[in-house]
């Protein structure tokens, strides 16, 4: 008496270890959501706004930033009407969060490329609205002829979005104007991107060798869908002359751009090298902004499998950076 059956102790023993898992892999998954919208937030400097790109609840986002708050004993944000920002101890967890999650993504790298074949291999570029064309004329063709076995696979991306599927692995390596996490990604110099005005050949506009920011202050604009951050700068000088920019169209279709251009519906901002195919559209210069700087980034604690290698140093070649 007092003793469990053999099949019922077995029973109990079985429960408590699927108990025990459940706990753990709850605990792991709830501390590994705390991290993410913990850093989402230092990201944004908002709530609301991390709310929203995370697709929670405030409150939700807000109980999880108190838990975190209450188990490391120290407040991580102050807070005010213009948003949050981080505190000392807040900055110590964020290095400390970033910090595990590199290591975690070396390791898992390094357990993949371990599984990886080298005698071929297919190299995963991510490359922004306006410098894909740019890639391709310059890069794509000279490599693929060079190393037949590697196969080049171009992805479009936001220069930020090339930045988190880099350190996610989705990408091996990315073209981009912004680098977005300096301490993760080696990088090398590949071209400049001059940013134009596009306007109908007999526009007065047209007549100029360069565009002013007051030329253009109160112009339709018309960009692509994704931003780049040339728009970002442009938008900002001109709202210093208390004026918002006046952007009357925002498409992925650059042939929309170009018909309504020709039309003379709006004014497109786009990259030299996108722009100068439309022979009916004249495109000048902007003189008060200099042109961005497109880099090769790759994650630098990656490990680099050979194809990758064969890829990087193929570029520095070409740019005579090796």
């Amino acid at each position: 008496m007092g003793k469990f059956p053999l099949k019922s102790r077995h029973s109990c023993i079985i429960s408590t270890i699927i108990c025990l898992f459940l706990y753990m892999y709850t605990g792991c998954f709830m501390r590994e959501k705390k991290n993410e919208y913990f850093l989402k937030v230092c990201e944004t400097g908002n709530i609301t706004t991390a709310a929203d790109e995370l697709f929670i609840s405030r409150s939700v986002l807000s109980r999880a930033l108190h838990e975190l708050e209450e188990e490391f004993d120290a407040t991580l944000f102050t807070r005010s009407k213009q948003g949050v920002e981080l505190t000392e101890s807040g900055k110590v967890i964020r290095d400390m969060i970033q910090s595990i999650e590199a290591n975690y993504r070396y390791a898992r790298d390094k357990l993949s490329d371990v599984k990886k074949q080298t005698a071929s291999d297919n190299i995963k570029i991510g490359i922004t609205p306006t410098n894909g064309l740019v890639f391709y004329k310059k890069y794509y063709s000279a490599f693929t002829n060079e190393f037949p076995d590697i196969q080049l696979t171009m992805e479009e991306h936001s220069a930020f979005d090339i930045s988190t599927l880099l350190m996610d692995r989705s990408l091996d390596v990315g073209i981009t104007p912004v680098v977005y996490g300096d301490d993760y990604f080696d990088n090398m110099v590949l071209f400049s991107d001059k940013l134009v005005l596009g306007m109908r050949k007999n526009d007065p506009l047209a007549k100029k060798n360069v565009i002013s920011l007051s030329d253009m202050t109160d112009l339709p604009l018309g960009f692509l869908s994704a931003r780049v951050p040339m728009e970002g700068i442009v938008k900002e000088y001109i709202s210093a002359q208390r004026k918002t920019a006046n952007i009357v169209v925002r498409t992925t279709d650059k042939e929309l751009l170009h018909q309504m251009a020709a039309d003379g519906i709006c004014y497109p901002l786009l990259t030299k090298d996108m722009m100068s195919a439309w022979k009916d559209i004249s495109y000048r210069q902007l003189g008060f902004i200099t042109p961005s700087v497109i880099r090769l980034i790759w994650p630098r604690m990656s490990v680099i499998r050979p194809g990758l290698e064969t890829f990087i140093n193929f570029m520095k070649r070409c740019d005579g950076s090796a």
